[in-house]
Order: structure tokens, then sequence, then C-alpha cells
């Protein structure tokens, strides 16, 4: 289920279509937007004494009393993506319309961090296959920077021979989009360079020189 949070109103126009996260603005409208089936909350104001802008009270189906995309206090009391609108529409991650918004990764990124609009990492989850050499065997790493690890996964990225595939996802950590196996090694998303691993526990990308650095 999405968390809800509730504000007065929006400080800043949005240049690009954003996913909801969970946010619902009391002083807009709220009907649901299809929004190439993000399906967002509708940035009119509400008509006096009405939850429902002017345009969209008239499009509400007489028998449900609801617009046709539905209620956003409907959508954030399920998960973000398992919102399915009376129209039988569900909805779809934010990677997935990219190419119809015509818009980059670092686009949406730098737009969210102009709104200090928090993109939930699950609008990234997109599972990609990496087609080059794949390590014997990837050490899960928690408490430090292990030397296998960093070997085979270096080992990893330079080989251009093999035919063997790894799986990673598309993965959004402060503000930026990488790679992430499995088993949490992570990639730059440009480069393709083994940057470090991931750690859950402390929500952070330890790299060597961060493992190098501590205190032992």
């Amino acid at each position: 289920m999405s968390k809800l949070v509730i504000q007065v109103k929006k400080t800043k126009k949005q240049n690009i279509i954003l996913p909801f996260n969970g946010t619902i603005y009391e002083d807009l409208c709220c009907a649901i937007r299809l929004n190439y089936r993000l399906h967002t909350q509708c940035t009119k104001k509400r008509d006096i004494n009405c939850d429902y802008c002017k345009t969209c009270r008239k499009h509400i189906d007489p028998k449900t009393k609801m617009p046709p995309y539905g209620d956003i206090r409907d959508r954030a009391k399920v998960g973000l993506l398992d919102y399915v609108d009376p129209q039988g529409k569900q909805t779809v991650p934010y990677y997935k319309i990219l190419t119809t918004l015509k818009v980059t990764q670092e686009q949406v990124v730098e737009e969210a961090k102009r709104q200090n609009y928090d993109i939930p990492d699950i609008n990234w989850d997109k599972q990609e296959v990496k087609k080059r050499g794949r390590p014997k065997k990837e050490t899960v790493v928690e408490n430090g920077f292990h030397q296998e690890q960093e070997k085979l996964l270096e080992e990893f990225m330079s080989s251009k021979t093999s035919k063997d595939q790894i799986h990673v996802r598309t993965f959004y950590h402060s503000g930026k989009i990488y790679l992430k196996s499995d088993s949490n090694g992570v990639w730059d998303i440009d480069t393709e360079k083994y940057v470090g691993y991931f750690d859950a526990t402390s929500n952070t990308i330890v790299t060597k020189t961060d493992f190098d650095n501590s205190d032992e």
C-alpha cells in the first residue's frame, strides 16, 4: 500500500509529468487523470464545496458518482503500481513511458530535484539482460568490501567473449540511475563500470574507497 501524504498546495509547476508517489494535494481536484496510465492527480483547483474541478465534474459517471479514472484517494489506498481504474487500465511504471514523453531519465531526475519530489524506486524497476561475461561466483557482501567480489565483477565487466548473461535492474539511488544485480553489485548505467555494492542496511553504495578509508 502506498504511503498517503496530504499537502495543501503545489509550489512549483511541473515541466515534466511525474508519477504519483502517494502525495495528495488537498486544494486540487481529487479526480485521477490517466496521464499515459500513470494515474496522477488532476492539477486543477477544486470547485467550491466539491471534491472535483468543473471539468472533471462534467465527466462523473451518474451511476458510480466517480470520475472516469477514479478518485486519487482510492489510488492511495493500494500499491503504487497496483491501481486499476474503472476502465480496467492498470498503472504502469514510469520507465515505460519515457520514450512517449520524449524525455530521458536524467531530465526526469533533474525535474524531480527541482520539485523536491520523490520518485519511488518501483518506477525504475526494469528487468534487463546484460550481454557480457558472468563471473563463476558473485560473493554476497554484508559488512565489508570483499576483494573476491571486486575481482570477479571486474572480470565480468571486462569480458566480451562469453555468451553468458546476468540479469540486472535499473536502480534509482540518491538522485542517480544505476544498474544493480540480484547480489547487490552496482554499475554505472552510462559507462557500465563497476561501482561497488549496495548495502541495504545503511542504504548506501559501498565502494572500494569507502571500505579502505573505514575504521578497522
